[in-house]
């Protein structure tokens, strides 16, 4: 017997759901690898002071709600900013790119 067809067959005995958990999940990784990269980087620079005159309405990416909450309450600290509900990791890390 041919060995590919062997290889055909174990592939044809997987279910469904494992088939698409692994496509899905070969699909996604090199979005999660950055996303790593980028929390390890965040961890790095958590003590980094933000100026207290940042117009976070010229940081690229933020949401609206984030601007708002990033200038009502002005952290102190790429830390600080962290920890305000509704400002995520993808906005701290615009923080830190400015």
């Amino acid at each position: 017997e041919d060995p590919r067809s062997r290889q055909l067959q174990k592939l044809a005995d997987f279910d469904k759901f494992s088939v698409q958990a692994a496509a899905v999940e070969c699909y996604y990784k090199p979005y999660l690898a950055r996303q790593q990269r980028q929390l390890a980087e965040l961890r790095r620079d958590e003590a980094l002071e933000l100026p207290r005159d940042l117009d976070y309405n010229t940081v690229g990416s933020l949401s609206l709600e984030e601007q708002e909450k990033l200038m009502a309450l002005r952290p102190m600290s790429l830390a600080h900013a962290g920890r305000i509900p509704g400002v995520t990791p993808a906005a701290l890390f615009a923080l830190l790119r400015h």
